[in-house]
C-alpha cells in the first residue's frame, strides 16, 4: 500500500481491513498494542478490534487555523474543512468514539492536540512530543551571514506569503544588505514570486526552490536567524532543526511551535489578532533580532540547549517505555 501525505477514503478502507486482519492474527503473541501511524484524529484506530490493550498515537493534526485567520485560506479546501469538523465527529462519528474509548492512553505531540479531546476522554492523555534525530549533535559552530532563512512546502498554511510582506515592513529598519531566502517548492510559488515583485524585493527576497537536506541545514546555521511564520503546524520539526542549530527562531505561537519555543528564552513567538497584525510582529521581532547580537547568541544557546535536554529519542524513548509499564500493571 503506498500513501500521500493525506490518506483517500479508498486506501484508508485498505488500511483499517489489513491492519485489523494481520492485528488478529497477531494479537495473541503481544500483551500490548500501540498505532503509531497515521497520525490524525480523523481515522478511527484498528486497533480498537482487537482484544489486548492498546496505545493510540502519537496523534496530532486536526489543527485549525488560529482566531482571526479562519478567511485566511481561501477558496475550497477539503483537508481544511475536515480539520474543522474533526473535533465534532469525536463526539458524533461512533467508529472515532469506539477507538477513544477502547485506547489505554492517547498520547498527543502537543498540548494544543491535548485540548481537541472530548473531556470524557481527557484521563487517557498524555502529551509526548516528536523527536528529532539530531537533538545530541552538540558543538555546533555559530556563524552569521546577512540574511533571514525560512523553508517549508510552499503552501498556504504555511504562509509565507505573511513572511514576505512582514519582510517589506521590517526592510527599511535592516540593513539594506539583509535578505530574506526561502526554500522548498509548492503550489504558491509562482503566486510568491508575482508578490515579491510587487513589493520591490526581487534584489532582496530569494525563493531558492528545493534543495538537499545537508544544504538546507548549511542555509539555516549561516543565517542571522530562521522565521517560520506557519499557521497551523501540528507539530514542527524545521523548529527543532534550526534551534539544534543554536540559531534564533521566530514562529507563531499556535500549534506544535508554541509548545517548542518558550517565548524570549528559547526564540520569539507572535501571534496577531488577524493577518495584518501578524504581519506587524513578524516585522517587529525580525528587526529586533538583527539589530542586537547578544539576544540572537542567548535565544540560540538556550534553545541548542532544549532541543538536546527535551526531544532526543532517547528521552522519549523512555518516556514510551513508561506507557507500556503503565498499561501491565
Amino acid at each position: 500500500m503506498r500513501y500521500g501525505n493525506y490518506l483517500s477514503i479508498r486506501n484508508y478502507i485498505e488500511f483499517m481491513v489489513v491492519a485489523a486482519s494481520v492485528g488478529k492474527r497477531l494479537a495473541r503473541w503481544f500483551s500490548v498494542g500501540h498505532q503509531v501511524s497515521p497520525m490524525t484524529f480523523r481515522l478511527p484506530s484498528p486497533l480498537a478490534e482487537l482484544d489486548i490493550p492498546f496505545v493510540w498515537g502519537p496523534l496530532g493534526g486536526s489543527l485549525p487555523y488560529p482566531p482571526g485567520f479562519e478567511t485566511y485560506a481561501r477558496g475550497f479546501d477539503p483537508v481544511h474543512l475536515l480539520r474543522r469538523l474533526d473535533r465534532t465527529r469525536m463526539y458524533l462519528d461512533p467508529l472515532l468514539r469506539r477507538s477513544l474509548a477502547r485506547a489505554s492512553i492517547l498520547v498527543v505531540n502537543t498540548t494544543q492536540a491535548a485540548n481537541l479531546v472530548p473531556d470524557a476522554y481527557r484521563h487517557k492523555v498524555r502529551v509526548i512530543p516528536d523527536g528529532f534525530v539530531y537533538a545530541d549533535r552538540g558543538g555546533i559552530e555559530i556563524c552569521e551571514e546577512p540574511y533571514i532563512f525560512s523553508s517549508g512546502r510552499l503552501i498556504r498554511y504555511k504562509a509565507f506569503d505573511l513572511l514576505i510582506r512582514a519582510f517589506a515592513a521590517a526592510s527599511s529598519r535592516l540593513d539594506r544588505g539583509i535578505t530574506l531566502q526561502i526554500t522548498g517548492t509548492g503550489e504558491q510559488r509562482g503566486s510568491l514570486e508575482a508578490l515579491i515583485n510587487s513589493l520591490g524585493l526581487g534584489a532582496r527576497v530569494r525563493l531558492l526552490g528545493p534543495v538537499e537536506r545537508e544544504d538546507n541545514i548549511r542555509l539555516m546555521q549561516r543565517s542571522l536567524m530562521c522565521v517560520f511564520p506557519s499557521l497551523r503546524e501540528a507539530f514542527g520539526q524545521v523548529n527543532l532543526e534550526a534551534m539544534a542549530m543554536g540559531k534564533p527562531v521566530v514562529a507563531t505561537a499556535w500549534g506544535g511551535p508554541a509548545d517548542i519555543i518558550t517565548d524570549e528564552e528559547t526564540g520569539l513567538t507572535v501571534l496577531g489578532r488577524n493577518p495584518a497584525e501578524h504581519v506587524e510582529l513578524l516585522a517587529d521581532a525580525m528587526v529586533r533580532l538583527a539589530r542586537d547580537e547578544a539576544l540572537r547568541r542567548r535565544l540560540g544557546n538556550a534553545a541548542c540547549g532544549r532541543v538536546a535536554s527535551h526531544y532526543s529519542w532517547a528521552k522519549l524513548a523512555g518516556q514510551y517505555d513508561a506507557l507500556y509499564d503503565e498499561i501491565g500493571r
